[in-house]
């Protein structure tokens, strides 16, 4: 399994892009994370609450400064033409894939969703991971109909953020020959264990180690080593929840790289805080001493 972060943004107190906090996020998960690629403009990227230009701005730093790494682009927007201009952008920065969260609208049917990307997918010469988020923008599928999603042309893949797990094991089942990513960080183990390819979240950006860790054990077939892991991981998320995002900024503070705010309407920082860290470092140490071996 590949794991990738979903790029954390970075900007100064008006909302501007801050592209040197951008960059030493970039190098954080390069030399604490150590994760397989990055996923920019995430919905935890802050994507869509950026306007198409820092949108832009985004994919050019990643490519500049992460060119040996996997990068994906999510691209996905409400204007049709605007995904249209963030996937040339990425090709031409010779991005791996695009990912397209499904578009929002109010009760959209599902005739009127295929038909959306049975006209955007051959426009878009790269290969494209549907993301699939109901929890997000509320569009709810069943298994045929994501089929039907991922049979159109250069959708090689599929990020899949639910917990509906019946749903999950249908969809591999159903798509041996497709790509299929797992977007909750908490179920990074069960992904494993019922096939899936890879990994994209949010919390990479802090914990590509422990990710990596678990990934490795399934990929070993030791499930159980794996889920002890993921067990650990997930009460530390629950320590850092509902503000994943502000306490991922002071945690690579911190160490020393420059993470400023998130844009408004989201919180600008939360105070520092030693429990947090030790939290932290105590999860990597626990990492480091169940993998000895590996």
């Amino acid at each position: 399994m590949k794991n990738y972060s979903v790029l954390l943004a970075s900007f100064d107190e008006n909302g501007k892009l801050d592209e040197e906090g951008v960059k030493e996020i970039i190098r954080f998960n390069r030399e604490m994370s150590r994760v397989d690629g990055l996923f920019i403009n995430g919905t935890g990227g802050e994507s869509f609450i950026m306007d198409l230009e820092s949108r832009k701005r985004m994919l050019h730093l990643a490519a500049e400064n992460a060119s040996d790494y996997s990068l994906y682009a999510q691209i996905g927007c409400s204007n049709y033409h605007e995904v249209l201009e963030l996937a040339e952008c990425a090709k031409h920065l010779n991005y791996e894939a695009v990912g397209i969260l499904l578009p929002q609208y109010s009760n959209i049917l599902f005739s009127e969703l295929k038909g959306y990307f049975e006209r955007l997918a051959p426009e878009i010469d790269m290969p494209i991971y549907l993301y699939y988020f109901p929890g997000i923008n509320r569009v709810v599928l069943d298994a045929e109909q994501i089929g039907e999603l991922l049979q159109l042309p250069n959708i090689v893949g599929l990020k899949y953020t639910d917990t509906n797990f019946k749903l999950a094991e249908q969809v591999r089942r159903n798509n041996p020959d497709k790509k299929l990513l797992m977007g909750y960080d908490e179920f990074v183990t069960f992904a494993a264990l019922i096939g899936f390819d890879g990994a994209i979240g949010i919390s990479f950006n802090i914990l590509g180690q422990p990710i990596s860790t678990i990934t490795k054990f399934a990929d070993a077939g030791d499930f159980i080593s794996a889920q002890m892991l993921q067990s650990k991981l997930n009460a530390f998320l629950e320590k850092i929840t509902p503000n994943t995002l502000q306490n991922m900024r002071m945690i690579i503070n911190h160490y020393g790289y420059r993470c400023k705010f998130s844009k408004l309407p989201l919180a600008s920082f939360v105070p520092h805080s030693n429990d947090t860290i030790k939290a932290y470092e105590d999860l990597l140490d626990y990492c480091n001493t169940i993998s000895t071996g590996l």
